[in-house]
């Protein structure tokens, strides 16, 4: 492009000269989307430890989704999926065109300038984008499309400003630029074309409005507008990193649903437990008992089956445990009843602080055998380990089976192994961690129903219902409102989800409104104490307690 640069005498004729106040200035803005560009796949390989992100992975990390941004209210996520590429080849060909026409559009109007016009033409794309198609979509091009505008209206209503002999050169750079985009549109996925056409028209009546440095009178009162609303952009953009990381913070729904379980036959078929796929096995030995799995940088499976011959029941193996761990620097941190398989059993919790190396944290599960003895799983894991690994953990031990087991119903765990990307099974197991106060956990699982079926009323009231009800830091009322009233419109007059939004609307500091929408969950089951109880709550004021 260095034949069309402007800053350069001889693609750019000498008058008139741009007034000393607005000499044209080194781009800054242009390298620093770039950047950001890079920052966001990066950060999309990491999230989904592939070179090529998924449809999950790009949503977690804020693609343009209709669903999310019409009835979620996640607007950022039109300016977010310009900082977002679906690949390796769409990255490269979009850098190419910013490098390419970012900074020349940004010496041609300034920074402020050019970042409205950017911005704007991302925006205006995925608004376009977002009634064309109902498909995921993300990548740079709307901006690119809107720079190739402004490109257009330079070398053709400023085209004075311009030698003759190097308007065929810029022109040249613009098809080149503008085939290869237009080419991706049609081959690549998650690329729009209607993003193209709104982020080109969007570029093209803004630079028309903004003029270019050359042309530009000294306007005081324009000048302070232009400034005020390129600030607003950089505040509007830190705002969708800002939500974009909000969603990669609970980023584990995306790896569940890659979750895939295989069964190992132990013990000649005795026992059989599913493990994730990847997971080492190690037989027992002499030193160490039991069956254990381990990956590395995540933690170590153990399981045990204590023989009735020896005579434990689970309360007796459960203290056993807590005073050999006594001895190894363990201190328990938590001791629970536990219903496992059906079967009354114990959990315990435990810090282990080794004489030499990391302190990790011991989670056992103990619990009857059908046998007649005691079954023993435990994880070992860092002291961050995430809510996934417990996820897997609890999998892995409601997957256990033994010989002779008599067939039981199916629980929430095995739905889930049967199929992760079932939003029915990732519903029901987060009614289950909401009950066991596992909010993390809860939100996590119902972030995947809806990534993967958005039109879910009982995943949107339930996370609706997480968001106004538990502690901090994962409280949000305007959150829980978004998905209470979502629920609502799926499902109108559905008596449980008035009452969630009754209290969605309490945990928002409006209690008029929670009372009414009590009175109407009432009316529609009158029969329900539970509703009832509401409007008598919310009438005497008392507050829902997180």
């Amino acid at each position: 492009m260095a034949a069309s640069d402007p800053s350069n005498p001889s693609s750019v004729a000498p008058e008139p000269a741009p007034p000393a106040e607005v000499r044209l200035q080194r781009p800054v803005v242009a390298p620093a989307i770039m950047a950001l560009c890079v920052v966001g796949y990066g950060v999309t390989a990491i999230v989904g430890k592939a070179v090529q992100p998924d449809v999950l992975t790009l949503l977690v990390c804020g693609a343009k989704d209709r669903e999310l941004v019409l009835h979620g209210g996640e607007w950022w996520r039109l300016l977010m999926a310009g900082f977002l590429h679906g690949g390796i080849l769409h990255i490269v060909v979009n850098l190419y065109a910013l490098r390419a026409l970012g900074p020349l559009v940004e010496k041609l109007w300034g920074w402020q300038r050019f970042l409205l016009i950017y911005v704007g033409a991302v925006v205006v794309g995925n608004v376009v984008s977002l009634f064309a198609t109902a498909e995921l979509s993300v990548g740079a091009s709307g901006g690119v499309f809107g720079l190739f505008g402004a490109v257009v209206v330079f070398s053709t209503v400023y085209r004075r400003f311009i030698r003759p002999d190097a308007r065929r050169g810029l022109w040249v750079n613009l098809v080149v630029v503008v085939g290869i985009n237009a080419a991706l549109g049609i081959t690549v996925p998650f690329i729009d074309n209607g993003a193209h056409v709104g982020g080109l028209v969007a570029g093209l009546v803004a630079a028309l409005v903004l003029r270019p440095v050359m042309a530009r009178l000294p306007r005081p009162a324009s000048t302070m507008a232009v400034r005020v609303a390129a600030f607003g952009s950089i505040v509007l953009a830190a705002y969708a990193f800002q939500q974009a990381a909000f969603y990669v913070r609970g980023a584990d729904w995306v790896l569940l649903a890659r979750t895939e379980m295989v069964a190992h036959p132990l013990d000649g078929g005795a026992l059989a437990i599913a493990v994730p796929r990847g997971w080492t096995y190690r037989a027992p030995t002499a030193k160490l008992r039991g069956h254990s799995f381990q990956r590395e940088g995540m933690g170590v499976v153990r399981l045990r089956i204590v023989p009735p011959a020896q005579g434990v029941d689970v309360a007796a193996y459960a203290k056993s445990v807590v005073a050999a761990s006594a001895k190894d620097n363990a201190t328990l941190l938590k001791g629970q009843d536990a219903v496992v398989l059906g079967r009354q059993g114990v959990e315990l919790l435990f810090k282990v602080e080794p004489k030499t190396g990391q302190p990790f944290r011991l989670r056992n599960v103990i619990f009857p055998s059908v046998t007649g003895g005691v079954v023993e799983a435990s994880l070992a894991s860092s002291e961050a380990a995430g809510f996934r690994l417990d996820l897997l953990f609890d999998l892995m031990v409601h997957s256990i089976h033994e010989r002779g087991e008599r067939p039981r119903r199916q629980s929430p765990w095995e739905q889930f192994i049967a199929n992760p990307r079932d939003p029915a099974a990732s519903t029901s197991l987060a009614a289950y961690y909401l009950v066991q106060d596992r909010a993390a956990g809860a939100e996590s699982l119902l972030r995947l129903a809806l990534a993967i079926a958005p039109g879910s009323a009982e995943a949107h009231d339930l996370l609706a219902y997480l968001y106004a009800t538990v502690k901090p830091p994962l409280r949000d009322p305007s959150r829980a409102l978004r998905h209470a009233r979502r629920a609502l419109a799926l499902k109108p007059d559905t008596s449980a989800y008035l009452a969630t939004l009754a209290i969605a609307l309490e945990a928002s500091g409006e209690p008029g409104e929670a009372l009414a929408a009590a009175k109407r969950a009432a009316a529609l089951a009158p029969d329900d104490a539970r509703y009832a109880d509401l409007v008598r709550r919310l009438s005497r004021g008392v507050p829902q307690q997180p």
